[in-house]
């Protein structure tokens, strides 16, 4: 045979392949092997007390194909097949597949387990242990609680989903914490009613994972606000605003939700025409999306919230609150930067007031943010940022005064422009007398004084309290 000749068979073959090539399990159907022997692929088990057990390779077990596992019981038994199957940690997995019990009762235990790692005959078989690992059956045991009937006919093993008890466990899906998963295949009896049971086409496939990025903003008024959402594999179908669940607080309320495509596995949710008062945050629902063998994604978990800010607030109002009074404020102007802290002012240079934390933003950019209004003992009143976020520049200007106003306590946290003679220096620092009064005024810069005793200077920046006397802290 030529070479092309094979090429062209090797070609035929792989077309004919069916298109849930992604089933991670060998010999799915039971079709290799030899007839009235374990299948090849999969490996028997069972408890020590177990006697008259059988897993064979059977032509009348077969739902669709030549051969199907028949599984039954002459004596007394718990037992199976297994097989090991190599997983990505952190993805998830559902297992399917067809069976039907021939003779069945309820004093006999029929289940179908996915261990979350490889074979252990304990997290197979040791009860109650054993329903965490349990995807679909029957099982009278009290801590499953579901009773065989006498008999069923064909159906997957999607139709008892319902009855499983495992947190783990949900629709058939599991997600895997190693590298190793495990199918099981069990049934069992200790009563006269002796099982016998048919089981085909098993299937365990990837279930894609969906993961919602940070907020593009972490505060806002009106948005918008975007997120990236990556699945583990390449989707299809995501592209409603109906699969995106919006959780709010308070009177938050989204108008309008968009999805983008990036890649074939990652899109863009974006919320905008958001109006109210509190939070939002987004979630990806339950099979909003299918890979490339039908299989829905698992619903996502919640993304961090977004706060939303429904007034503007007011800094004097807050500045009257008690200490650990939680703030929100909006359309405040950043009028000083330093490191760790800084100060915010109203546009219209009524109030101020000093913000600790990561300060985020430049100097004259209008921010919103959330905090909590902290007054401790011989310090001027501040907020301690959460968040903090620009929401463009706005031009912002000094009020001209002299020393005397400017200890008078009626300009603290605003940005002023003041003027006088060097009266004496320190190490960051010096002392600005203009006359109105004899003490003058402290001015903190950043670095090493460049001014000279009597020297007439001119200073812009905002007024601070520190050891109970006011200052300025220079721009």
């Amino acid at each position: 045979m030529s070479v092309l000749h094979r090429l062209f068979l090797l070609m035929l073959i792989f077309a004919a392949l069916p298109a849930c090539a992604a089933n991670l399990i060998n010999n799915p159907g039971f079709e290799s092997g030899v007839q009235g022997m374990v299948p090849t692929g999969w490996t028997r088990w069972w408890a020590s007390w177990s006697g008259g057990y059988y897993a064979t390779t059977e032509t009348v077990a077969a739902y669709s194909g030549n051969y199907g596992l028949r599984e039954y019981i002459t004596g007394s038994a718990s037992f199976g097949v297994y097989q090991e199957v190599s997983v990505v940690p952190g993805n998830a997995y559902k297992l399917n597949g067809m069976w039907r019990a021939v003779t069945a009762g309820s004093q006999n235990w029929f289940e179908i387990i996915l261990l979350d790692g490889p074979w252990n005959i304990d997290q197979a078989d040791s009860a109650p242990g054993v329903f965490n690992n349990v995807v679909a059956g029957w099982d009278a045991h009290p801590s499953f609680g579901h009773p065989a009937p006498s008999s069923w006919a064909w159906e997957p093993f999607s139709a008892t989903y319902g009855n499983c008890v495992s947190p783990y466990i949900k629709n058939g899906v599991r997600t895997a914490s190693g590298n190793k998963m495990t199918v099981v295949l069990k049934i069992g009896c200790a009563s006269l009613t002796k099982p016998t049971v048919y089981f085909d086409n098993i299937s365990l496939m990837p279930v894609p994972k969906a993961t919602v990025g940070l907020p593009s903003t972490s505060i806002t008024r009106a948005g918008p606000v975007s997120f990236s959402v990556n699945f583990t594999e390449s989707v299809t179908d995501f592209e409603s605003p109906a699969d995106i669940e919006v959780i709010t607080t308070g009177t938050a309320a989204v108008g309008t939700i968009t999805v983008e495509p990036v890649t074939s596995a990652s899109y863009t949710v974006t919320l905008s025409n958001i109006t109210g008062d509190g939070t939002i945050a987004v979630k990806i629902k339950e099979n909003a999306a299918q890979n490339a063998d039908g299989n829905g994604n698992l619903e996502s978990a919640v993304s961090q919230a977004v706060q939303i800010l429904g007034a503007d607030g007011s800094i004097a109002e807050i500045k009257g609150k008690s200490d650990g009074t939680p703030v929100k404020l909006a359309g405040k102007l950043l009028s000083l930067k330093r490191m760790g802290f800084g100060y915010i002012q109203e546009p219209d240079r009524t109030c101020g007031i000093r913000v600790e934390g990561t300060i985020s933003g430049n100097v004259a950019d209008e921010v919103l943010l959330i905090g909590t209004l902290r007054k401790l003992t011989d310090r001027e009143p501040y907020i301690q940022v959460g968040s903090m976020v620009s929401n463009g520049s706005a031009p912002i200007r000094p009020l001209g005064t002299n020393n005397r106003a400017i200890g008078s306590g009626l300009l603290d946290g605003l940005l002023v422009r003041t003027w006088g003679k060097v009266k004496s220096i320190g190490a960051d620092s010096y002392v600005l007398c203009d006359g109105s009064d004899d003490v003058g005024i402290t001015v903190i810069i950043l670095g090493s004084p460049e001014v000279g005793v009597g020297e007439f200077v001119t200073v812009t920046g905002v007024v601070g309290i520190v050891g109970g006397s006011r200052v300025i802290y220079a721009r």
